[in-house]
């Protein structure tokens, strides 16, 4: 694999892959063969996303990448200049290869980026596709004897983390001065975690 400067890594839970975050740049290797499954690299300089933090969800088919980004930049913006800016990768992915499935929830609007999209490749759907994450409505809850909050299965990746991060008393509050103290007390607690995990597994 070579040398690899990782800013976070995550284990998909089959055991199958690994994916490496780190300022622009998200890898996912495969494991059994050692080779590179998606390499998506954001150029420095551009307002798309910068990864900090890749979680895998439960069944392995799906990352969670956390990243920063401008606050005057849409969701739909956002991710409309990530894929814009690696459109080379999905130019070459050939057609006979499974779509990428990308999950949004409701802050992004799928018809208005698969139109921008287009203009900037014309073939890009027939390579990838959005799917809302799924919320349940008032109704399913009744249906189902639930009440009040209730976890939706993709979207308690992020939750969760969340969660695991709010358990360390010096992540709770935005305490650190500079933006590199604080992603290094981020990956302080989740090297606690997976230590934890690792000694208890």
């Amino acid at each position: 694999m070579g040398s690899i400067i990782a800013g976070c890594f995550s284990f998909s839970p089959d055991g199958r892959m690994v994916a490496f975050a780190s300022g622009s740049r998200v890898t996912v290797w495969w494991l059994p063969t050692l080779e590179v499954l998606h390499d998506i690299n954001t150029p420095n300089g551009t307002t798309a996303v910068y990864a900090q933090a890749a979680i895998f969800s439960p069944d392995s088919q799906v990352l969670a990448v956390g990243n920063t980004e401008k606050a005057s930049v849409s969701d739909d913006r956002g991710l409309i200049e990530m894929l814009s800016n690696n459109i080379d990768y999905f130019k070459f992915k050939p057609v006979n290869i499974p779509k990428i499935t990308i999950l949004i929830d409701n802050g992004y609007h799928p018809r208005k980026l698969e139109e921008e999209l287009k203009t900037v490749y014309p073939q890009i759907m027939n390579k990838i596709r959005f799917k809302l994450s799924p919320k349940p409505s008032p109704q399913q809850k009744q249906q189902s004897g639930k009440t009040g909050f209730v976890p939706v299965q993709t979207r308690w990746v992020i939750e969760r983390t969340n969660s695991w991060m709010e358990r360390c008393k010096s992540l709770v509050k935005n305490f650190e001065r500079t933006l590199a103290h604080a992603t290094t007390k981020v990956n302080l607690c989740f090297v606690r975690l997976m230590l934890q995990r690792l000694a208890t597994g």
